[in-house]
């Protein structure tokens, strides 16, 4: 009826070939489920047919096990499958040898089986008889030692009331007497052949004594003598008369002790878990001011790699406290660092902790088995506990004498080093605060719970309650003293003097323009754009931003930033502009717009009649509004802040933004605007890169006039965004601009996001001048800015990013 296409001759094939393969499947899991949970039973009917014990069975053994196996020429628990003929047999036999050598083996015997399920049900019955026989002679041994019948399998004892108990107690052995003659009973019983067994012990049964216990308060001690037939004898006395609370004190101190002897060994085998290197955000600058400008300029996490962390036994790098691949000594960098020689003893004394707390261990399971007499046991282990708690404090000053130091490094380079601007605490300082708590608390414990006779029953704990007020108010007492010794530590360190003021008169961007990637390698040096028709670089800017432009560069999931730079936490960094404008917008500013005429024979002059450009500046893309009739673009402007402008000449405005800048500080606008970009260390990264999420450039284009109806009082802060300011806007992410690039030679500062006015906008002169002189009164020097610079021809198509958005 589900199938109409299929004849049923057809239906009938499928259905057998799956039913086939279900077969193959439940062979299988039969062979899996055997080696995995039956593998006893299994080798127990191989054993039994192996009668000569050479691990295999040849042709004459597995045909007799068969036969032995089948009754009257029936399969056991199979009586409707007959019995193959002794041809199938063979072939059967043949067909199971895998390797030919004319033995079956267990793993041979078993694929058998998986395959056979009548031989399995044959064999099934020979090993339930011999596991029943393994069952009764464990029930013989057991009414040997005991007076009532115990099971073999679940060791539960069958009381004559009938009441049934999971476990024995040594209660429940027989007198010496009853067992001798039970042995006296079992050795006239004769052993056939056929039930002797490979587990049949080879020594004669123990004779064991029990004596009961006298009514009485004291523990109850059991003594149980075990004597072998003609032999010696042997007494062992066990304490199982310890009180509730000794228990429960030795418990909790064989936890601890298991939890401190893991965790030091976790804290020793870790290269960092002492300290690790702070987020390169957080870093400061490690080598001397002195050398910046000739390249010396690094954090500590570019020196040693961003993940590195000190641990108490080595570091990241493998180097122990004893190793030095520097060319000196340990002894010779402590005199020079003035570390404390006290340093060295740090790993010793971990790994002392991690010795006690073994020991302890073991401690503490002897006294819980009570073979520990409580008049030795309680005050090695308050002692042993102390130690403990004192090698932790010891441990825990230490760290904070050496993070809250200052180490005077005796070079020009690296004049000094204090830990605690670089690094952070990890968890190894953490594990030592718990482990000198977890001490202390043991201490206590041993000293106000456990009691010196314990071990004979007698509890002196009078008053539960009040005990553990005296632990809980020493181990606060102990808490408050540690916080006391830590504090001086710090004080001894001036960590708690007011810290030295910053120099306002330090530019702290200054020099922050990177250069390199890693030491010296010029990874931001421009590169070809193109090599064998290849491009070495990403994406450049600026680009053809004519709405429904799309580049042919693929930029992959690179988006540019599409929110205000404010709401993303990006700030103004620097403003310049360029000569005509770097970007296209056809119709707007392109290669076809008009302004001053330029001829070499002006003497750069505001003059109206001609001027030439700046030394080595390149004249961009122009605007449509220059109208050589209309005042406003040829009346001169008494320029008072600005130089070499003239009225009536297209510019290109960029206002880097920064989310790495000196934002709300006084040092926020930088020239070069690199070092107001780059300000502060480790939120920009080259990997992961996220350089187009955290820089950004906003851009606008305008033509200057002589008319202050165009005024705008404060274009040195941000693009404009009133009005038909900022209306039809492009974003897309590019490079750094400028004449020392073009089609040929790129840019490695990229990608960054570009927001770009596409429309051109007229301003007056005197806002630009007004734009000049608020970069003059900046507090770092921004002259080098305040006149136009060259622009960089139009980036090709192929240069590009595809991700323009438009806004």
């Amino acid at each position: 009826m589900y199938y109409p296409t299929f004849s049923r001759p057809m239906l009938d094939e499928m259905l057998a070939d799956a039913r086939n393969g279900i077969d193959e499947i439940d062979r299988r899991r039969w062979a899996v489920r055997t080696r995995a949970t039956q593998a006893e039973r299994v080798r127990l009917a191989f054993d039994k047919s192996d009668k000569d014990k050479n691990g295999g069975l040849d042709l004459d053994e597995f045909l007799a096990a068969v036969q032995d196996a089948c009754d009257g020429g029936r399969v056991r628990a199979h009586a409707s499958t007959p019995m193959p003929t002794l041809e199938e047999l063979r072939h059967l036999f043949t067909s199971a040898d895998a390797d030919g050598n004319g033995v079956l083996d267990v793993d041979e015997f078993v694929a058998l089986c998986a395959t056979q399920t009548w031989l399995v049900a044959a064999f099934d019955k020979v090993v339930e008889t011999g596991l029943q026989r393994r069952r009764s002679r464990e029930h013989a041994k057991l009414s040997t030692l005991f007076r009532h019948p115990i099971s073999p399998l679940s060791r539960a004892i069958h009381e004559p009331n009938g009441q049934r108990r999971f476990r024995p107690s040594l209660h429940d052995l027989r007198p010496t007497t009853d067992i001798g003659e039970e042995v006296a009973r079992n050795q006239k019983c004769k052993v056939t052949s056929s039930e002797k067994v490979d587990e049949t012990p080879s020594t004669t049964p123990a004779a064991a004594s029990y004596t009961k216990p006298k009514a009485s308060s004291d523990p109850v001690m059991v003594s149980v003598g075990v004597q072998p037939i003609g032999g010696a004898s042997v007494s062992l006395s066990l304490a199982a008369g310890l009180p509730l609370h000794s228990k429960l004190a030795h418990l909790l101190g064989l936890v601890v002790s298991a939890v401190i002897a893991l965790c030091v060994a976790i804290v020793l085998a870790d290269g960092t878990s002492v300290v690790k290197l702070r987020h390169p955000s957080e870093l400061p600058q490690i080598t001397a001011r002195a050398y910046w400008d000739q390249g010396l300029k690094y954090r500590i996490d570019e020196l040693l790699g961003p993940t590195y962390g000190i641990g108490l036994h080595h570091d990241q790098s493998g180097f122990v406290w004893t190793e030095v691949h520097a060319g000196s000594t340990l002894q010779e960098l402590i005199e020079d660092l003035g570390v404390p020689a006290v340093i060295a003893a740090v790993p010793s004394v971990i790994e002392t902790d991690e010795t006690v707390a073994v020991l302890m261990l073991i401690f503490h399971a002897v006294n819980l088995g009570g073979m520990a007499s409580s008049r030795i046991a309680k005050p090695l282990a308050a002692v042993v506990w102390l130690v403990l708690g004192a090698g932790f404090l010891i441990v825990i000053l230490l760290a904070i004498g050496i993070y809250t130091m200052r180490c005077e490094c005796h070079n020009d380079f690296i004049p000094y080093i204090m830990i605690q601007e670089h690094f952070n605490y990890n968890y190894g300082f953490a594990f030592a605060i718990t482990g000198f708590g977890a001490s202390v608390l043991m201490f206590f414990v041993t000293l106000f719970i456990t009691g010196m006779k314990d071990s004979t029953g007698k509890s002196t704990l009078s008053s539960p309650l009040c005990s553990i007020g005296k632990v809980l108010g020493s181990c606060f007492v102990t808490a408050a003293f540690g916080m006391m010794c830590a504090l001086a530590v710090m004080a001894s360190n001036n960590d708690f003097a007011p810290p030295a003021g910053v120099d306002p008169n330090i530019n702290p961007c200054e020099g922050q323009q990177p250069l390199d990637a890693g030491p010296h390698d010029g990874y931001f040096s421009n590169v070809n754009c193109f090599r064998d028709a290849v491009t070495q670089t990403l994406e450049q800017a600026g680009g053809n931003v004519t709405r429904g432009y799309v580049g042919g560069m693929d930029a992959h999931n690179r988006r540019p930033i599409t929110q205000p730079y404010s709401q993303v936490g990006l700030c103004p960094v620097n403003v310049h502009w360029h000569l005509g404008a770097e970007h296209l917008s056809v119709g707007q500013y392109d290669e076809y717009g008009t302004g001053p005429p330029i001829n070499s024979s002006s003497s750069g002059s505001s003059s109206g009649h001609g001027r030439q450009l700046s030394s080595g500046a390149r004249l961009g893309g122009r605007c449509h509004y220059y109208r050589s009739t209309d005042p406003k673009f040829t009346t001169p402007y008494n320029w008072r802040f600005c130089t070499d402008m003239h009225v009536g000449e297209t510019y290109e405005v960029h206002w880097p933004h920064s989310a790495a800048g000196a934002c709300g500080t006084q040092w926020q606008m930088q020239s070069p605007f690199d070092d107001g970009v780059f300000c502060r260390d480790g939120i920009i990264t080259i990997a992961p890169l996220n350089t187009y999420q955290k820089i950004g450039v906003q851009s606008q284009t305008f033509v200057v006039v002589n008319d202050e109806a165009y005024y705008q009082p404060n274009l040195f802060r941000g693009m404009l965004t009133h009005g038909q300011h900022g209306l039809d806007m492009a974003m897309y992410t590019g490079s750094t601009t400028g004449t020392s690039r073009n089609n040929a030679v790129c840019s490695r500062y990229t990608p960054i996001t570009w927001q770009v006015d596409r429309k051109c906008h007229l301003i007056s002169a005197s806002s630009f001048d007004k734009m000049c002189q608020d970069m003059l009164n900046n507090r770092d020097d921004m002259s080098m800015d305040v006149y136009p610079h060259g622009a960089r021809e139009v980036v090709e198509y192929e240069l590009t990013a595809n991700n323009m958005v438009d806004g």
